[in-house]
């Protein structure tokens, strides 16, 4: 695969399913924790900078050589671990973990929107092959038909 594909498929997809989610998660969260705050216009960029900040580590995924699927375990691993610091770090550099409860949640959240971008690829990733192989199917049924 291209560097370009791996970008497009791995970076910048989930950028946008990223941002979607950490818009949904700071909606919730902020009305848990800091119902009484009201934010000004600026914090709508905060969903994106998240989203851009949490996506360049799937760039640790990039081979041009297939993985074996132990590399691709500890690549994962890395990459979830590099994800939850890096949330983490910018809301603490943000003032925005008071308490031990607001940080959990924090990491639990960020937890939960990396299950769901993987689940959304691999949703998607799973129809591609299946409308891959019915292609091949007809293509071989009509190479075997002559």
């Amino acid at each position: 695969m291209s560097f370009r594909s791996f970008f497009i498929k791995n970076v910048l997809m989930p950028f946008f399913t990223i941002t979607a989610c950490v818009s949904v998660a700071m909606g919730i969260l902020g009305m848990i924790f800091y119902s009484d705050i009201f934010l000004p216009y600026s914090v709508l960029f905060a969903p994106a900078l998240y989203g851009i900040a949490t996506s360049f580590p799937s760039l640790i995924m990039y081979s041009k050589n297939e993985l074996t699927v132990r590399q691709v375990v500890i690549r994962k691993i890395i990459q979830g671990v590099t994800i939850e610091a890096t949330v983490l770090l910018l809301n603490l550099a943000g003032g925005n973990i008071k308490n031990a409860s607001v940080a959990v949640s924090i990491a639990v959240t960020v937890l939960v929107i990396m299950l769901a971008v993987n689940a959304i690829r691999y949703i998607n990733d799973k129809r591609v092959a299946s409308e891959l192989n019915e292609a091949l199917k007809k293509i071989n049924k009509r190479g075997t038909d002559r």
